[in-house]
């Protein structure tokens, strides 16, 4: 079991040990049960099903399991989830692993960035607030991480959400769902610190920067990484959507491999 003793390599392995032994083949079952039940349902592009389960691994952690069901050219069904801790203070701690098939990391998200998302996110139709976690990424979606060192900012964040930033390490990480600060550990490990709103972010109200369209940092900020969002996760998106932001903004998009990943600044979150 996770316990707030653990150094992150021991996190790390519990996790992927979690997901590949417990979560994976539990979801695997339950996905085959339902696909073989319902096979005449199926419509292209559109998600028929949300799945919704607990579940203890043999580590003895708690899970919380979403599947869901689309038939798109990718797969038929997907499977999300997060393991629910008791962090150091007694409140709860969710862990995200990703990037199994290539380098493994987890993301922490303290029960803080929860309630954030309740109060600041869109509506997600999670039976419970302990599902939330699972569904900051959609299937198949990369976030995007930058580096975000502007004193100012982390300042104005550390006082509206009584959370601490190591600015040598933050980052404003994107996703479909929202926008995240965040720091990334040495050993390649997130921790999420706290969520805004996409209008938060490109309300535009601080001091317009040199070189950076007319707006703010901030705005600015995630007006970037949007586009970079959009090129890493072109399957999300409309070839009109693409067309109306990511081309205009980035024009050297339309090439293959047209934008480098300058790992200095970038990261990406793999699924």
């Amino acid at each position: 079991m996770i316990v707030s003793t653990f150094t992150e390599q021991e996190i790390l392995n519990e996790l992927v040990a979690d997901f590949t032994k417990s979560v994976k083949p539990f979801a695997k079952k339950v996905a085959r049960k339902y696909l073989s039940a319902n096979k005449a349902a199926f419509t292209v592009g559109s998600t028929l099903v949300l799945d919704y389960f607990y579940l203890t691994s043999r580590n003895n952690n708690k899970w919380c399991v979403i599947i869901s069901y689309t038939k798109d050219k990718r797969a038929s069904w997907s499977c999300s989830a997060c393991c629910v801790t008791q962090g150091e203070h007694r409140s709860n701690d969710y862990y995200i692993v990703r990037g199994l098939s290539e380098t493994p990391y987890y993301i922490k998200l303290s029960s803080h960035v929860v309630k954030r998302l309740q109060e600041r996110g869109r509506k997600l139709p999670a039976p419970s607030h302990e599902f939330l976690p699972c569904m900051i990424f959609l299937p198949h979606e990369t976030g995007i991480s930058m580096n975000y060192f502007s004193s100012k900012y982390i300042g104005h964040f550390d006082l509206l959400d009584g959370v601490k930033f190591d600015s040598t390490h933050a980052k404003m990480v994107l996703t479909k769902n929202g926008v995240f600060y965040a720091f990334r550990t040495d050993n390649g490990n997130f921790h999420f610190k706290t969520f805004v709103s996409p209008e938060m972010t490109l309300s535009n109200k601080g001091k317009v920067v040199d070189d950076c369209l007319g707006l703010d940092k901030e705005a600015f900020f995630t007006l970037s990484c949007f586009a970079l969002h959009q090129y890493w996760n072109k399957h999300l998106y409309t070839k009109a959507a693409l067309e109306m932001f990511l081309y205009k903004f980035l024009p050297q998009a339309t090439r293959d491999g047209g934008i480098p990943k300058d790992p200095t600044i970038l990261a990406l979150l793999r699924p």
